[in-house]
């Protein structure tokens, strides 16, 4: 409820990409990422955007013996959902930020990204992946 007395209603919403006025899910894109040969994981995360709203920023790890041209990567994301979805950038990592049941901790990615403070960390397995 807030000062005003109204309730306010909360869902997964935090969890889509609002672009250019197209809703998608970071699972969406994620698939395709993980659709190139040599990804093992992925995640993608919404970022503030001045003209779209948000932009698209995504994270892979290669498969063991594996180098990845992040470049590459998104073209691919271009090609199977369209230029309107191709990440503004993909990091390549050694690893995601999970928690004690496997589960990719997306609002942490979010947060190292634009540099805000991680806070509590208690629930990451593995925190020393945010570093």
């Amino acid at each position: 409820m807030d000062a005003n007395g109204y309730f306010k209603i909360t869902g997964r919403i935090k969890d889509m990409i609002i672009r250019g006025g197209e809703n998608i899910y970071p699972k969406e894109i994620e698939s395709v990422l993980t659709r190139h040969g040599a990804v093992l994981q992925a995640a993608v995360i919404g970022v503030p955007d001045d003209v779209k709203g948000e932009a698209i920023v995504g994270y892979a790890v290669a498969k063991p013996g594996f180098s990845i041209d992040p470049g590459a990567i998104s073209a691919t994301v271009a090609q199977v959902m369209g230029p309107a979805f191709r990440p503004r950038e993909v990091i390549m990592v050694r690893e995601l930020p999970k928690t004690q049941s496997g589960k990719i901790v997306r609002r942490l990615i979010r947060q190292r990204y634009l540099g805000e403070p991680l806070g509590d960390l208690s629930t990451v397995a593995n925190p020393w992946a945010l570093a």
